[in-house]
């Protein structure tokens, strides 16, 4: 006996879109792609018009299965990730995300069958796939929190009176120095840095006791600033009143960074 399904080419285009959206912006958190909102959604506006067509054009599942699962995703990935930057390993790109996007269309897919089927007893699809979509986003977020420490790396700006300076700083878990004064935790940044700063305006410094392999009791320099912004992601960390200590030039010299964060301010 043939089973008959109702179909409702409205409600496919909603679903088909939805995860979309979802599942390319997956794409390009986890694939460290630049994302436009803009070109996702004209991207899952093209594969859900794309799933409605085929499906009202093509008689055969499987040829309709085969287009939606290869071409489509690959014209979707294009029109969300692919630039001129990446222009030149075209093809390679775009195998990459397709199989990226692919691969969480099947996790999201399955993740929301599973919760209708066993919290809701199928009977409420959008709040199903509105969990699955807190946590694939909960899930993205803690990915790139972490692969952000990983490198630890950061982008940093020091607000101090009227200037505000922009600079890459170097996370490093063994800066355990603590002002003993205020008792927050102190950050070294390049003593050259601030030189055109100090010109103009000359801190107030304190000399912080300090040991370390080359120095058992040293002393540095140090001033308070009235911000300090830690960029994670596309959120930024305050720290008010943070303490920076004055570092040799030689300590920053041939490295990328120009200045190192106290491992207790992340």
């Amino acid at each position: 006996m043939a089973c008959i399904y109702e179909i409702y080419l409205d409600v496919l285009f909603v679903n088909n879109f939805l995860m979309d959206v979802l599942n390319l912006f997956l794409t390009g958190i986890f694939l460290r792609n630049p994302i436009h909102k803009g070109r996702i959604l004209l991207a899952a506006l093209f594969g859900s018009c794309m799933g409605v067509i085929g499906f009202l054009l093509l008689s055969s599942y499987g040829w309709y299965r085969l287009i939606m699962y290869v071409p489509v995703p690959v014209g979707m990935v294009a029109i969300a990730f692919l630039s001129r930057k990446n222009m030149m390993q075209k093809g390679s790109f775009l195998l990459k995300n397709w199989m990226g996007c692919f691969s969480f269309s099947i996790l999201t897919g399955g993740c929301m069958q599973w919760l209708n089927k066993s919290l809701f007893y199928g009977e409420h699809f959008y709040l199903a796939m509105l969990m699955t979509t807190g946590i694939a986003v909960a899930a993205s977020v803690m990915w790139r929190s972490r692969k952000e420490r990983s490198r630890h790396l950061y982008e940093v700006r020091i607000c101090y009176h009227e200037h505000e300076l922009l600079l890459e700083a170097y996370y490093d878990t063994g800066n355990l120095l603590i002002d003993p004064y205020v008792g927050k935790p102190v950050s070294i940044i390049d003593k050259e840095l601030l030189m055109p700063i100090f010109k103009e305006e000359e801190p107030v410094v304190r000399l912080l006791p300090f040991s370390s392999m080359g120095e058992k009791n040293g002393l540095v320099e140090a001033f308070t600033v009235e911000e300090l912004y830690i960029k994670e992601g596309k959120k930024e960390r305050q720290i008010l009143q943070a303490v920076l200590a004055l570092g040799s030039p030689s300590l920053f010299q041939k490295k990328e960074y120009q200045m190192i964060l106290n491992c207790h301010l992340l």
